[in-house]
């Protein structure tokens, strides 16, 4: 079965049809986990090998830190209505103002279509970006995380992985578990629909990423993997493609 098959009816706004990439998500269409699932059922990706290197680079909170630390900009949003949308104790108490990371502005409005499958725990995130096409993977059950832009190449983490996550949010969730010390999945999830509903929803999802990244994701600490083979990232994008 194609791609364009496995999605047909199954994520159901037509506005993602009409743009020419089926499954094409954005920050108020995104694909829950029995998606992904069915996805992964329907169609069947040949996933490019990914290795570790000898000593990999662990994406932890203070790497996180580091990816966002190149200014901010500043937004006409109060700190109290971002602490009424972000998971309780996730906004310093010290904040005063509110931004937006440029990485994350750009990673929602660089133009860039995304379509998303999985199998066997790869969650595989195709972007079109500039005119180039980019498989950013994260590998849930390994906790790998992997890119083949040149951001990657450079910092072992990229805006096109900022897309996955936003985009593969549910699945990590269920890997961070309700064992976990706050905020539960189930608190980052309806954060997640507050920022959604907000009038301000840009900003919100925008900050809700930013929070969602360093509080969440990089407490996990995936590691920087790389892939073997571009002619196998080339055969999994056309795959993607078809």
């Amino acid at each position: 079965m194609s791609f364009k098959d496995a999605v047909e009816g199954l994520i159901e706004f037509p506005e993602a049809r009409g743009r020419g990439w089926l499954a094409v998500v954005d920050e108020l269409h995104t694909v829950s986990v029995e998606q992904l699932r069915q996805l992964a059922t329907n169609f069947r990706i040949k996933p490019p090998a990914v290795q570790l290197p000898k000593s990999p680079i662990v994406f932890d909170y203070n790497a996180a830190r580091s990816f966002f630390s190149d200014g901010w900009v500043s937004v006409d949003v109060t700190v109290d209505e971002l602490r009424g949308v972000m998971p309780k104790g996730v906004v310093n108490w010290k904040a005063w103002r509110v931004g937006v990371s440029p990485k994350i502005i750009k990673a929602f409005e660089g133009g860039m279509a995304t379509k998303v499958t999985s199998t066997d725990g790869h969650c595989f995130s195709l972007v079109e970006d500039g005119g180039n096409k980019y498989l950013a993977s994260i590998l849930v059950k390994r906790k790998i995380h992997v890119c083949h832009c040149q951001e990657f190449g450079e910092k072992d983490f990229c805006q096109h992985l900022l897309v996955a996550l936003f985009h593969f949010h549910e699945a990590i969730l269920e890997l961070w578990g309700d064992k976990a010390s706050p905020p539960k999945p189930s608190e980052w999830l309806e954060s997640f629909r507050l920022a959604q509903q907000h009038p301000h929803r840009r900003t919100m999802l925008c900050n809700w990423l930013y929070y969602f990244t360093k509080e969440c994701y990089a407490k996990l600490e995936f590691k920087a993997g790389r892939y073997k083979s571009m002619a196998s990232i080339q055969k999994a994008i056309k795959q993607m493609e078809g």
